[in-house]
């Protein structure tokens, strides 16, 4: 499974599921790392993962959350972590998204 990590700026809940993909606890690979903060840049690079800074504010949001949708596609990503990400996600962003049979899971 391909993941995506959206985060804000607490490097820890990053590192957690960095590390828990790299041990193999999981059947999946961190492929894109977005944040609305750019101070996790530099953390992504180390690990060897893509990463994106969309700052988010009440006049682009819709804009950049396009562009997430673009990345999400682009990465062929399967699954999005939220961890710790300080942002609302909005109905129009997970309209495009189908609710995966008996899971609490959205996929786009």
């Amino acid at each position: 499974m391909r993941l995506a990590i959206f985060v804000t700026t607490e490097m820890a809940h990053l590192y957690d599921l960095l590390m828990r993909s790299i041990a193999g606890l999981w059947n999946a690979e961190v492929v894109l790392i977005v944040s609305n903060k750019e101070d996790l840049g530099a953390e992504a690079e180390r690990f060897g993962v893509a990463f994106r800074h969309l700052p988010i504010d009440s006049k682009n949001k819709s804009a950049q959350e396009e562009i997430e949708l673009e990345l999400l596609g682009e990465h062929r990503v399967d699954l999005v972590v939220l961890a710790r990400y300080m942002q609302i996600v909005t109905a129009p962003r997970t309209a495009r998204c189908s609710r995966r049979a008996g899971r609490n899971e959205l996929q786009c």
